[in-house]
This record gives structure tokens, sequence and C-alpha cells, in this order.
């Protein structure tokens, strides 16, 4: 069927219609999706930007660190204690880890001979001062003269002289404590034959304990007299004590190169000598000094380099050489160069 020639008309307009309508709308999608690349295009580019330099404030403040030894427990006093004469051991009143006090008899030499000497002496000497009585009553009825009486007095100032001379002679058979604490050795028994000076035992004063460890010449600086420290025995290291260096040595050791250091430890705890142990202080390695990360320097042929914002230009910054010490855990200590609060810019 054929359509009548204003029908087709209408259609066909119609028909361009529609293509005009879509070509139109495609236009628009593609106007707005290049406005949306133009716009992502300049989000990337405003991203490339670089961001302005991280940068620090100089400051001030101290760094301190702990540092260990190993250290050693020993008797505040150690005393060999010897025979003071020659003889026979009668008895022996002590043995090894006897707790003992000052003065108490610790064994008994054979003192026969010894004892008589001194009957005699005192025998002599109470007849002395027997006379000396007797002459000073003839000086008083004039019997005798002055010089008889001083004579008489001199021979009793001698007698007791050797009675003093003897019973110390005696004293001497009981071998006694110098000072209390326990006994850690015995070197007799009773029968021996012992001479003078020969050791007898071995006493220890535990009252304190000598805490004694060694120091390298580079770390000796951080201690003085009074300084802090803390201890512990290395089979308990969770118990903690604490005490006060009290002597340094003013040379190093020859062989090792390490100072003696020591410390009085009261022994409160009843601690045996002679165990391992560890001592632990604070080093004070520098103080109110200007530290920066590792990453704030510069290296070049053998010097170190800041980049430091310029005071008369902050946006600017120059380069600028430090001194600097020994690193510390990431930080180096500015020994020169830099005032506190100046600005320097990271990498």
């Amino acid at each position: 069927m054929t359509l009548p020639k204003r029908t087709r008309r209408i259609i066909l307009g119609f028909s361009t219609l529609l293509l005009l309508v879509a070509f139109a709308f495609l236009a628009t999608q593609r106007i707005a999706q290049s406005a949306r690349e133009r716009r992502r295009a300049e989000l990337e580019r405003a991203q490339l930007v670089p961001p302005p330099p991280a940068q620090i404030t100089a400051r001030r403040s101290s760094l301190t660190r702990s540092l260990s030894y190993p250290a050693e427990l020993e008797p505040y006093t150690t005393a060999d204690i010897p025979a003071e004469v020659a003889g026979k051991i009668l008895t022996v009143n002590v043995d090894v880890g006897a707790s003992v006090e000052a003065g108490q008899p610790l064994a008994q030499i054979e003192s026969t001979l010894a004892s008589i000497a001194a009957q005699r002496a005192r025998a002599r000497r109470d007849e002395a001062n027997r006379l000396l009585a007797e002459y000073r009553r003839l000086l008083e009825s004039r019997a005798i003269s002055q010089s008889q009486y001083e004579a008489q007095a001199s021979t009793t100032k001698i007698e007791e002289a050797a009675l003093q001379e003897a019973e110390e002679i005696l004293n001497r058979h009981t071998i006694r404590a110098p000072f209390a604490g326990k006994i850690q050795a015995r070197y007799t028994n009773p029968g021996n034959a012992i001479a003078p000076n020969q050791p007898v035992f071995r006493l220890l004063d535990l009252s304190k304990l000598r805490a004694i460890f060694f120091v390298p010449e580079n770390e000796i600086s951080s201690l003085h007299i009074g300084k802090l420290i803390t201890l512990w025995l290395n089979s308990n290291p969770d118990k903690k004590f604490q005490f006060h260096v009290s002597r340094i040595s003013p040379s190093a050791d020859q062989r090792t190169r390490l100072f003696r250091v020591e410390g009085d430890l009261p022994n409160t705890d009843n601690l045996p000598a002679g165990i391992p142990a560890t001592v632990s202080f604070d080093a004070q390695l520098y103080e109110n000094t200007i530290f920066l990360p590792t990453n704030a320097l510069r290296f070049e042929n053998g010097k170190a380099y800041v980049l430091r914002l310029s005071p008369s230009n902050p946006s600017s910054s120059e380069k600028t050489e430090v001194i600097i010490g020994k690193e510390v855990s990431g930080l180096y200590p500015i020994l020169a160069g830099l005032e506190e609060g100046e600005t320097i810019l990271l990498p």
C-alpha cells in the first residue's frame, strides 16, 4: 500500500528530528566527558607538585644511656689470723662457717711455760711493791735516803713492766678473732705444732660487701664518688640492690687498661661473697646539646652539613657546615654550627 505523500513527509521530518536529537545528545556527552578528563588531568598535575619539604627545629636536650658491667662481691675485710707464738695446738673452738665476735677465743696454744713465767713475774712485782711500801715508811722516818727510795721505785716499775710483758706473751697463746665475722677456712687441728706467723684461720667480715667492677677509659668520666649504682645477682636478676661509689682507682690496670671501681654494699640480706653479679648505672653522654636525626645531615669530603632556613629569607635555605659528635641511637650531637631555634630542612 502506498502512503500518501503528506504522510511520507511527516515521517521523514520526524525521523530527521530524532536524528538531530540523538546527535545533540551524543555531542553533549562528549563535551561532558572532555570536561571530566580535563579536570582529572588538572588534579593529576596538581598532585605532581612536590609538597613543601619536612623540617625540624633545633632544640637542646640531654642524652643518657645505661651502662652495665660484670661485678664481684668481696668481703669488706679478710684476715688470715696467724699464731703469734710457737707451740702445740691444744684446742680449736670454731670451724668453717662459724660466726664469731671480736675478741672471741678461736684456738688455744699450749702455754704451761708462759703461765709459769707470768706467775714468777707477778711474784717479783708483788715483792717489789712490798719493798717499796717499806722503803716509803723508812724514808718518812729518815732511816734511808731519798736516792735509796727512788732506786726501789725504779725496781718496782721494772718488775711491773716485766709482768705486763709476761702476761702479754701468755695472752698470745690464745688465738682470738680480731673482728666479728665468719670463719672461711681452718688450717690446723688439735695436736699440730705451729710456728709464729703461721695462719690458723681465715676470717671474713660480711657485715657489708665490697662491690667491685672495672670500667674502660672512655666511660670512667661517667663515674664519681657518691654516684648511685644498681646491682643484681646473676642468679636472681629481678631483685635489685643499690650502693654508692666509694673508691675509684686513680690509674688503669697496665694489662687490661681498665679502672677499678668499688662501692660498699650493706649486707642486710646476708649475701654470700664471691658470687657473680652485674652493676648498672646511667651515663651522661651529652648535656644541653642539640641533636639531629641522621637523615638531617649530608656528608661531603669528611665534613657534615645541614640545610638551614635562611634567617634573612625564610623561603630559601643555606648549606651550613656543623661539627658533630659520635652517633648515638640514630642521633648526632651537634657540637658547633647551629643555634637553638634554627630550622633544618629534611630531605
